[in-house]
């Protein structure tokens, strides 16, 4: 009996996205994405780092609308919902990323430093 999800279903959850992030930076004008990105992972937008507690603080409330949603055996679902609005969001900043002419080995860096 499987109690849980397999590795296979998160990671397509993931992979799918992760790439739904990238095509809607095709499709959205790149103001709009830039305001989405700007909220989210503010560090993509400006050349500065910026500073710590916005990343910080979307990352605690992506982990508290999750916690939240386990309570409930009802919404527990709803958590890879959760999982995959934050692969959009990141799939449309690497996207973002790379349109703006971002090195690939940069890119690489601010890949693995925001995972």
């Amino acid at each position: 009996m499987v109690r849980s999800l397999s590795f296979i279903h998160l990671f397509i959850v993931l992979a799918v996205g992760y790439i739904g992030g990238a095509l809607l930076f095709r499709e959205i004008p790149v103001v709009a994405s830039e305001n989405w990105i700007g909220f989210f992972y503010p560090r993509v937008i400006s050349s500065s780092e910026g500073s710590f507690i916005r990343p910080l603080l979307t990352l605690i409330i992506f982990f508290v609308v999750a916690f939240l949603l386990s309570m409930n055996s009802k919404t527990r679902h709803a958590i890879l919902f959760v999982g995959a609005v934050k692969c959009v969001l990141f799939g449309l900043s690497s996207s973002y990323l790379l349109s703006s002419g971002m090195k690939l080995w940069a890119y690489t860096i601010w890949w693995f430093r925001s995972n």
